[in-house]
């Protein structure tokens, strides 16, 4: 993850372009079709927050403050 992120952030920095904002896509996973952090399953709860902490270390690699959670 820290090598991708360094990857487009390089890229970025090169086009004078820079991260606008991270999203974890909670939304689109198989895994949290339940309604990620409301979900009946335990297990996929959890794994809504770890995506979403997960998102939040991405943003900091990429030098944005800006997270997006679409509860949808």
């Amino acid at each position: 993850t820290q090598k991708a992120a360094a990857q487009v952030k390089k890229l970025l920095d090169g086009e004078g372009l820079f991260c606008e904002f991270i999203a974890p896509r909670l939304w689109e996973h198989p895994n949290t079709i339940d309604g990620a952090y409301t979900a009946n399953d335990p297990e996929m709860r959890r794994y809504a927050i770890e995506r979403s902490k997960r998102a939040v270390d991405i943003a900091n690699l990429m030098g944005t403050k800006d997270i997006v959670l679409w509860l949808a």
